[in-house]
């Protein structure tokens, strides 16, 4: 199974009315699997649902063989369902359900669809049939005779059968007790296997007391009333050690699970990060493609690669994914989307994100490469004209507009500010492929294609010195991430050759950081067509501000220079092999840590990182 977003229209407009949507290639299930994690983008006419009137996510169809025509239904197969709550409700038409095992309970193909519904049943839409192959594993694990019935139910079915066979004092006792059970399950963890040990020494009284009835010996109904107060005591208290944290298993993440030897160096990297510090972990170059049709495999493990950052969640403060977050090679565009859904679902719902996640967008990350190739009639180059992904799809898929993690951005913008007032902190996010998307080539497709063409345009850098480096406090420093380096090249300006890389505008960042550090004021300009900028900085009442470095990634090597006025800082890229020369063979990911009172930044490197140290 795979933890891949899939969209769906509630219209049911999209398919044939006899024809299912399958999802094998997206989802599959497996007898024994349990909260396998679901998620799922509900449109309606080709907008996403914005699940008024309370809606939440519901399942339903059969488990077993297709019949002659391609259907499971209740002759040939076992009933499912599932209904989903709020809590599983993302936003912007996204939902992450964790199915049940009850989901699985046989081998063959699930056949139903999915819909959302209202918890009392007054509204309910569904999609289109859908299908998925259920994979054997252990038929045995859910034979309940109703879905997902705890340890804790089973239980209190037992206890109610031996009740009723005894007397009915004890009956009326008990139904009061099952009544308070019944409560703490609604508001708590219904696993039991953490405290069954506590009910115990309570069972076996009352399993005495109930011998001893048998052969004719009285029981006073103080006896009673003690054994049973004693069972709310040890149910109350398990309950109580359920309510405390814990940690998710590594199988759970998405991507492979964290290895031993991952395990082992990164226990010991944690031990050494200061928490009373600020801490932001940079995590770039990832390239991840689950089909990449690159020549090795290092893309694959993009994810994975991500996991081991992730892994850190409880310590840092921000952790950003620098852009090259996918590697943009694949021929497919569906492939692509569903490699940018799947490394987003894992940076922003794939850890219990007690750190901020944010991701910026790469030269990569539009998949322009197949466009290049298609203009050039490479023999790499797809069939067909190739589509790119637009920036419009990137903000959907990392969710921008949803301000997830409470920073500031110029509406749903892919770039970004936050302050973190405890640390005298603020980081800001550039997207340094600000490219003019509706400018278009003789042949209808983009002009400047994001692998080569990076740089930034006018509304990003109004925001920046106007918005982002305004009203920063005295005491406070700044940190800048970008995919890009912030230094200029001499094809910055001339953008005649689309196969050489190009950084429109960075000069023009430069001069704005600077002003802001220096407390100046000044009107900074370029006319190069399409790219043309006019901006105003005034940071003369504000003063001079500390800017501790501008933090990138792109090169895939580490390199740092304080030529452009302050730290420009390159980390090592963590696809496990780049092709590149100064490239790492097994990849990394850079953990930053401020310290103010040393005016110091300190990095300290996972993999091929290294640990370095920056005077600011």
């Amino acid at each position: 199974m795979t933890d891949a977003m899939i969209t769906l229209d509630t219209y049911k407009q999209q398919h044939g009315v006899s024809e299912a949507f399958n999802l094998q290639e997206l989802f599959n299930g497996r007898v024994g699997d349990e909260q396998v994690p679901l998620v799922v983008k509900f449109l309606e006419r080709g907008k996403a649902q914005q699940f008024e009137d309370g809606l939440v996510p519901f399942m339903s169809g059969f488990v077993g063989n297709l019949d002659d025509s391609g259907k499971v239904t209740a002759e040939t197969g076992e009933p499912v369902s599932y209904t989903g709550s709020r809590d599983e409700v993302v936003g912007l038409g996204m939902v992450k359900m964790n199915l049940p095992g009850t989901m699985f309970p046989q081998e063959g193909y699930f056949y139903g669809f999915l819909g959302l519904e209202t918890p009392d049943h007054s509204k309910r839409v569904s999609t289109f049939s859908v299908w998925f192959h259920v994979y054997n594993g252990n038929p045995d694990m859910f034979v309940n005779r109703e879905p997902f019935r705890t340890e804790l139910q089973k239980l209190l079915d037992e206890a109610e059968v031996k009740s009723k066979s005894t007397f009915d004092d004890i009956q009326k006792q008990w139904e009061i007790l099952q009544d308070t059970i019944q409560k703490m399950i609604n508001s708590g963890n219904t696993d039991l296997d953490t405290y069954l040990s506590r009910l115990k020494l309570a069972e076996e009284r009352l399993d005495q007391y109930e011998k001893d009835l048998a052969a004719g010996k009285g029981v006073s109904q103080a006896a009673l009333d003690s054994a049973l107060a004693d069972l709310r005591i040890s149910i109350k208290d398990g309950l109580a050690e359920l309510t405390k944290t814990v940690p998710i298993d590594n199988a759970l993440i998405i991507g492979g699970p964290i290895s031993a030897d991952e395990k082992n160096v990164l226990d010991r990297l944690r031990s050494t990060v200061d928490t009373t510090k600020f801490n932001l972990l940079f995590i770039n170059d990832s390239h991840y493609g689950m089909q990449s049709d690159i020549p090795n495999y290092g893309p694959r493990y993009g994810i994975n690669h991500l996991n081991t950052a992730l892994y850190l969640d409880d310590l840092v403060n921000v952790v950003v994914a620098g852009g090259d977050n996918i590697d943009g090679h694949l021929l497919s565009t569906n492939g692509l989307l569903n490699d940018e859904k799947g490394y987003a679902l894992d940076l922003l719902f794939g850890s219990p994100n007690h750190a901020d996640k944010f991701a910026l967008r790469g030269n990569h990350d539009d998949g322009s490469l197949r466009l290049r190739w298609f203009r050039e009639g490479s023999q790499y180059a797809p069939a067909t004209f190739p589509e790119t992904i637009s920036e419009a799809q990137f903000k959907a898929d990392y969710v921008t507009g949803g301000l997830l993690f409470n920073e500031h951005r110029q509406g749903d913008s892919a770039y970004f500010y936050k302050d973190y007032p405890d640390f005298k902190v603020r980081v800001i996010g550039l997207n340094s492929n600000d490219v003019p998307e509706d400018v278009k080539a003789s042949d209808g497709g983009i002009k400047y294609p994001g692998l080569n063409y990076m740089g930034y345009r006018q509304t990003q850098l109004d925001w920046l010195a106007n918005i982002a480096l305004q009203n920063v406090p005295e005491e406070y420093v700044t940190i800048i991430v970008a995919h890009v380096p912030a230094t200029p090249t001499a094809l910055d300006d001339d953008l005649s050759d689309p196969t050489l890389s190009h950084y429109t505008n960075q000069k023009q960042v430069n001069q704005i950081i600077n002003d802001f550090k220096n407390g100046q004021t000044s009107v900074i300009t370029n006319n190069v067509k399409d790219w043309e900028i006019k901006v105003k900085t005034n940071f003369v009442t504000q003063g001079k501000r500390d800017m501790a470095a501008w933090i990138h990634g792109h090169l895939h090597y580490e390199e740092s220079t304080t030529s452009n006025g302050f730290n420009d800082i390159s980390c090592v890229s963590s696809i496990p092999v780049t092709g590149f020369n100064k490239g790492s063979k097994n990849g990394g990911w850079s953990l930053f840590t401020l310290d103010p009172d040393n005016r110091k930044l300190k990095v300290t490197g996972y993999g091929m990182a290294t640990n370095r140290s920056f005077d600011y």
